[in-house]
């Protein structure tokens, strides 16, 4: 296009200039003949005459001329006098003053004249439309650019109210609460309302900055299930769609990671299949860098040299799930002396887990999206027994219960107490005292194999091509490993039965084997670590190191990851145990009716008398198979009737199924370390052991 290089001294235009220039301008008259008019002129009309040129943009008036290359105007003495104007163009002006005459009133001049104005119109309405589209554009980018600044300083009050909550308050349960763990969870929710920001800071928040963020994490959210959304009509069954699920949640954050796989452990409510793949879920979150915990434990430790806490400390962390991730360090002797601290591990090393910097805005407004979608969805037909808003309150009590790290904490030291004589059993220290809202010290568990290798390598050792083990061998073998499927199983059960205080994470990666000295128990002695150093070489030979620590040492189970605890209230637990009881004397029929009646919403239910014959027909097929329950899987016996509770609309309450849960991850490690495992019958005898055979009885009697 042409371009017009013009002193900015002819930026206005005024007077008869302006007037002679749309003169010419309606003649169509050419480019050269408005520039011989300008030297015409008075010095300030021909400064009027350049300007129009210029914003008019004459180019299109220009078309129909010869091209010439690169043509330069010099412009007389008495404009140039005031302002230098270069009139430069790579469209190619010519002279036009041929000698021929066009008639205004032609057809032709008309037509041409009234096409040339269309172009120009045109070239407007275009104009005016990308401008309208970079309006719309500087004004998302300029909300993105506010709503990014208000989540900085949200993110940044909420730190500084954090960390002055850390400093003033510690967290000890609710005595009026219903549980335990409830009532750390209450103590933990009165902590955040002693709010420190002030009145005009948190009407902010609350009213404006915290609404526009949670509109603009729901747009968010919406462009990753819309796909979902869409073709759910017609792939909802299909095994494609539940892969499409699981990326998705993946791909939304910390939150819907943890709704896949709290939603992969309800059976009762889900298909198999989608539970299946959802339990596949892992967390996509990347670890936060190094510098924000350094910031973090300088706060919370009150020093400006990490050096002076810690003899050695791994930047790298050794693991990172969707709210925290977690490093290893040694503290200092005389740090642990001038503070009074408890810490009992090898070389005084300690696990720290840090809560990632944003994960608890985003989980919160997460939360609220989670929360009025369930009340939406509670008002469709058909949808009530599902009973979502209760639910969604559920899992908001399981997402809180993670991101106050001093509720583990306590979990940690009240199974220690609890566990303090079993010497087969343990669990690591909690730190109280450097334990915070968001950072959580405990002991770390040295020299130990952690479950799912230990799993590994017995099926290497099982299948191995020169395998040809006798029956004595085969039965000195599952001895071996039964030393270790027996603590394991009873712990639980102690959890379970006595305690009514359940680890309720217990996958192979959160439990640890320790070997100890057979006449010492509190002693892993230095032999034990050397093997163990081996065994974790992958060009060593595994089967063997494993078989001498079982035939020469005693295991240990160690529990860890305790951040999430299921605790049956009185009646739920008394309804538990009647199931047991039920299922254990083969009444089937009477717990089908038992399950129905001590549902959440019984009436809800759809024909109660078919649901109770087909656990009759379930528990007769059981008994049919052996009179003993030692073959007998817990685990799919429980599957099944989970299936038919979904089928018949029967809502159990949360907490009764996490500890069916439990229990199906519990068989699933027991029968791989012991394949003869009778649960059953093991819990039976807890149930006699410590007279809860006929509470139900005495309580419902009552």
């Amino acid at each position: 296009m042409s371009k017009l290089i013009l002193s900015p001294l002819s930026f206005f235009l005024c007077g008869n200039g302006r007037n002679y220039c749309s003169r010419i301008i309606k003649e169509n008259k050419s480019v050269s003949f408005l520039l011989r008019s300008a030297n015409k002129c008075h010095n300030k009309n021909a400064n009027n005459i350049l300007t129009l040129i210029s914003s008019r943009n004459l180019v299109n008036l220009s078309n129909s001329y010869n091209p010439k290359n690169n043509i330069q105007i010099n412009f007389p003495k008495n404009i140039s006098k005031h302002s230098t104007h270069i009139i430069s163009s790579k469209r190619y002006f010519t002279d036009t003053t041929t000698k021929e005459k066009k008639d205004p009133s032609s057809p032709n001049t008309i037509s041409s004249t009234s096409n040339k104005y269309e172009n120009m119109n045109g070239a407007s309405s275009n104009k005016s439309f990308l401008l309208l589209f970079a309006i719309l554009g500087l004004s998302l980018i300029g909300l993105f650019l506010l709503q990014y600044k208000n989540s900085l300083k949200s993110e940044q009050l909420f730190e500084k109210d954090l960390q002055k909550l850390n400093d003033k308050l510690s967290l000890t349960p609710d005595p009026n609460a219903e549980t335990y763990e409830m009532g750390l969870f209450d103590s933990s929710q009165q902590s955040l309302k002693h709010n420190t920001s002030g009145f005009w800071s948190n009407f902010a928040m609350k009213f404006v900055i915290e609404p526009i963020l949670i509109v603009s994490r729901f747009f968010n959210l919406c462009f990753i299930f819309t796909p979902l959304i869409i073709s759910y009509p017609f792939f909802h069954d299909h095994i494609k769609w539940y892969i499409l699920l699981r990326h998705s949640l993946e791909f939304a954050g910390p939150s819907f990671i943890k709704l896949g796989q709290w939603a992969a452990s309800r059976t009762d409510i889900f298909p198999e299949n989608l539970c299946d793949e959802l339990g596949k879920l892992h967390s996509s979150v990347n670890p936060h860098n190094w510098k924000y915990t350094e910031k973090i434990l300088k706060q919370m430790l009150h020093t400006k040299d990490l050096s002076t806490v810690f003899n050695n400390i791994n930047k790298s962390p050794i693991g990172c799930g969707a709210i925290a991730q977690v490093y290893i360090a040694e503290v200092k002797q005389d740090f642990i002396d001038r503070n009074n601290l408890d810490i009992k591990s090898y070389k005084n090393r300690v696990c720290i887990k840090i809560v990632h910097p944003k994960a608890y805005k985003i989980i919160q407004r997460d939360l609220k999206i989670i929360n009025f979608f369930a009340n939406l969805i509670d008002k469709l037909p058909n949808m009530e027994w599902l009973s979502l808003p209760v639910e969604a309150q559920q899992f908001s009590l399981f997402m809180n219960l993670q991101l106050d790290l001093r509720i583990e904490c306590a979990n940690l030291n009240r199974f220690n107490k609890e566990y303090e004589s079993n010497l087969l059993v343990k669990f690591p220290r909690g730190i109280p005292e450097l334990t915070k809202r968001n950072v959580l010290f405990e002991e770390y568990i040295d020299s130990g194999v952690p479950m799912n290798n230990f799993l590994s390598i017995k099926k290497q050792m099982l299948a191995a091509p020169n395998c040809n083990m006798t029956d004595e061998d085969q039965e000195h073998l599952n001895y071996l490993f039964k030393k270790v499927s027996d603590p394991f199983i009873d712990c639980f059960l102690d959890m379970l039965i006595t305690n009514d205080f359940i680890h309720a994470d217990l996958h192979p990666g959160n439990v640890i084997v320790q070997f100890v000295n057979n006449n010492n128990l509190t002693q892993i002695p230095q032999e034990v670590t050397d093997l163990i150093i081996r065994l974790k070489q992958t060009d060593s030979d595994q089967t063997e190191i494993l078989k001498e620590l079982l035939n020469n040492y005693t295991p240990r189970i160690c529990f860890i990851d305790a951040g999430l605890v299921t605790e049956l209230n009185d009646r739920n637990r008394v309804n538990f145990i009647a199931l047991f009881n039920a299922l254990a004397t083969f009444d089937g029929y009477k717990a089908g009716k038992l399950m129905i009646e001590r549902s959440r919403t019984p009436e809800t239910a759809i024909d109660v008398e078919g649901f109770a014959k087909k656990v009759s027909k379930l528990v007769d097929k059981v008994k049919q198979r052996t009179f003993t329950l030692g073959s007998v899987s817990i685990g799919d016996l429980l599957e099944q009737m989970l299936t038919m509770v979904r089928k018949h609309h029967v809502r159990m309450e949360g907490d009764f199924v996490s500890v069916v849960v439990a229990i199906l991850l519990l068989e699933g490690i027991g029968r791989q370390l012991d394949p003869d495992l009778d649960l059953f019958a093991r819990f039976v005898f807890h149930t006699q052991l410590y007279g809860f055979g006929n509470i139900y009885y005495c309580h419902y009697s009552s």
